[in-house]
C-alpha cells in the first residue's frame, strides 16, 4: 500500500525538525567551544598583550653589607611625558628604597633613593608600567667629587631602559672617579652593541683609572664627551690628563623596541 500524501508531509516535518535541531546544537557548541578557554591560554594571551620590559637588577658580590645610592632622571627626552622617568616616590611606594631626597625645583622626578643590600643579595627595580628607568648608581654614597672616604672619587653606573623612543643605553662612567668595581652585565632580550660600532656586547668592566683607554662601555675619567674632556674638569683639584677613548664606544645601546631580559649592575670585590 502506497503510503499518503499526509505521511510524506509528516516524514518530511520529522526530517526537516531534525535538521533544525542538529544545526542548532552544533552553533552552539561551536560557540561555547569558542567562549571557553583554559587557564594556559588566558596565561599565554596575557603574556602576549604584555609589552616587553627590561628589568634593572642590582647585585653585591662582597662579603659586606653596601649601601646603594640611586639617582632618577629628569623628565624629557628619551623618557617624556607619555613614558615619564621611574621617580624616588615611586621606588619608596615598592619598598625598593629606604630613604629619599625629592627635588623641589623637578618634584616629583630627579629624585634620589638609597637603601642597604646585603653581602651576596640582589635587588630588582619594581616593574612600574609606562615608566622609564633612567638614572645612575653608585656604591658608598651619591655620585661626587674624590672626598676623605673616597680620594679617588666614584664609580658611576648609569643606564636609560625602557624608553618609548631611541635607544636604551647603559654605560660605567669614571667621569667622577673610582671607588669600587662596578660591572654590568646584559642579558635576554635584542642584542647590544657598542656604540658607534656593530660590536656585540654583554658585559662591561672598567678597569682602574688611566688604563680604559680601548675599553667599551666605559666613560674614562675626565673624558666627558667620550672622546675629550668638554669644558673644565668635573672635579676641580683632582689631577687630570684625560686619555679619552679613541672613538665614541663608550656606550652599549640597543633599540627601544628590542627591550626585554635584564641589566645586572654588580658591585664586584676590587
Amino acid at each position: 500500500m502506497k503510503p499518503s500524501k499526509a505521511v510524506y508531509a509528516l516524514i518530511a516535518l520529522v526530517i526537516f525538525g531534525f535538521a533544525i535541531f542538529t544545526g542548532f546544537s552544533t552553533s552552539s557548541n561551536s560557540q561555547s567551544h569558542a567562549l571557553v578557554s583554559s587557564p594556559e591560554s588566558k596565561a599565554a594571551a596575557a603574556l602576549e598583550a604584555a609589552p616587553t620590559r627590561t628589568s634593572l637588577v642590582i647585585t653585591n658580590n662582597t662579603k659586606k653589607v653596601m649601601q646603594v645610592f640611586v639617582v632618577l632622571a629628569a623628565l624629557g627626552g628619551a623618557c617624556n611625558a607619555s613614558n615619564p622617568p621611574l621617580t624616588a616616590d615611586q621606588l619608596k611606594a615598592a619598598g625598593f628604597c629606604d630613604q629619599v631626597i625629592e627635588n623641589p625645583s623637578q618634584k616629583p622626578y630627579a629624585g634620589k633613593c638609597q637603601f642597604t643590600l646585603a653581602a651576596g643579595k640582589s635587588k630588582t627595580f619594581p616593574n612600574i608600567p609606562q615608566t622609564c628607568i633612567s638614572g645612575n648608581v653608585t656604591f658608598g654614597g651619591y655620585p661626587a667629587c674624590p672626598d676623605a672616604a673616597f680620594p679617588n672619587g666614584y664609580t658611576t653606573a648609569e643606564f636609560t631602559l625602557n624608553p618609548s623612543a631611541g635607544a636604551e643605553d647603559v654605560d660605567v662612567s669614571l667621569v667622577n672617579g673610582f671607588n669600587y668595581l662596578v660591572t654590568m652585565t646584559m642579558q635576554g632580550g635584542g642584542g647590544w652593541k657598542v656604540s658607534n660600532t656593530n660590536k656585540a656586547i654583554t658585559k662591561i668592566v672598567p678597569k682602574p683609572l688611566g688604563k680604559n683607554t680601548g675599553n667599551p662601555g666605559v666613560y674614562p675619567k675626565d673624558c666627558t664627551d667620550c672622546i675629550q674632556l668638554v669644558g673644565s674638569p668635573v672635579c676641580p683639584g683632582f689631577p687630570t690628563n684625560p686619555t679619552c677613548q679613541p672613538s665614541r664606544i663608550c656606550d652599549a645601546q640597543r633599540a627601544f623596541s628590542r627591550n626585554g631580559g635584564k641589566v645586572i649592575i654588580t658591585l664586584q670585590s676590587n
